[in-house]
């Protein structure tokens, strides 16, 4: 491969919407929320910028099994699909 077509592929690879894969067990509810939504706007990116969609997908999974602090989970609701 010539570093042109390298350089391309680096680019593209760059710009592709990538999928992101987050297992939520045992995870901290507000610490994984700030992280999923810098992957959803593309903050991680370096070609980051506000008015561009350059997000990624995020997919969570085991989002029942999060842990809270303290007594969080009899002061709040929190509903969940089955």
């Amino acid at each position: 491969m010539s570093v042109g077509r390298m350089r391309r592929v680096q680019q593209w690879l760059l710009f592709a919407r990538q999928w992101h894969l987050v297992d939520a067990t045992g995870q901290d509810v507000w610490v994984l929320g700030k992280k999923v939504a810098n992957y959803l706007a593309g903050k991680h990116k370096p070609i980051y910028h506000p008015f561009t969609d350059c997000g990624d997908h995020v997919v969570v999974i085991n989002c029942k099994d999060v842990a809270m602090h303290g007594f969080n989970w009899k002061n709040q609701r929190f509903f969940f699909d089955k």
